[in-house]
Order: C-alpha cells, then structure tokens, then sequence
C-alpha cells in the first residue's frame, strides 16, 4: 500500500496540506515501510484551503497524512478515493509514518483549517 505525506521540504511532514510543496510517497507492507519517492506538487494551490488539486500525483496512494487538512482539502482527497489523516504533530515524515503504523500516533477525528470561517 502507498501512503503520501504532505511535506515542504521532502523530509518532515507538513503542519498543514495547504504548506506542502509535495508528497513523500511511502511504499508500506503490514508496519513496514518499504520504500519511499518524492513527488513535487504543483505550486498553485496554497491555502486558503483550495480543493486539492494534485490529484494525479497521489492517485496511486491510500492514504494522505498531514498536520492539518481543511474540510475542502479533506473533501476533495476523499472523492478521489483516498483517506485523509491528520496527526498533531511535527517532525520527520518517516518517523511518525513509522508510529502511526504501529499504534503509537492517534490520528485526529476531525479535520480543520485555521483560514475557514468556523
């Protein structure tokens, strides 16, 4: 199964989608990660919370991991087929992959946006 991380800079995860500049893409079988690529994302969608819209390069994942997500972003993944999870937390992508996997990271319930009228 293929995982995206959103991620500025290749190598930590993003605090929110709309601050990506592309995805990790890990390769997963069971809790272990296989492999990973990078794919950068095109730099026309920054937030206010814009639909996704680098569909294609992410249509062969399962799931999207950020810090953040607004209710279009995470509307948006969703129509594609993918499921979007946020983790409050930062750091290296690989990392928290690596302990969400294994139970040691709770995905948050609700997704939410700091630029969206609440």
């Amino acid at each position: 199964m293929k995982i995206a991380v959103a991620s500025g800079d290749g190598v930590s995860m993003s605090q929110h989608i709309g601050q990506s500049t592309g995805f990790i893409i890990f390769e997963v079988e069971g809790k272990e990660i296989k492999s990973s690529e990078w794919r950068a994302a095109r730099q026309d969608w920054l937030c206010p919370c814009p639909p996704l819209s680098p569909a294609g390069i992410i249509s062969d994942c399962k799931i999207v991991l950020c810090g953040g997500m607004g209710s279009g972003a995470a509307q948006s993944v969703i129509e594609q087929g993918l499921e979007p999870v946020t983790i409050r937390t930062c750091g290296d992508a690989r990392e928290i992959l690596s302990g969400y996997l294994n139970g040691k990271l709770e995905a948050t319930p609700s997704v939410k946006c700091r630029y969206q009228a609440l």
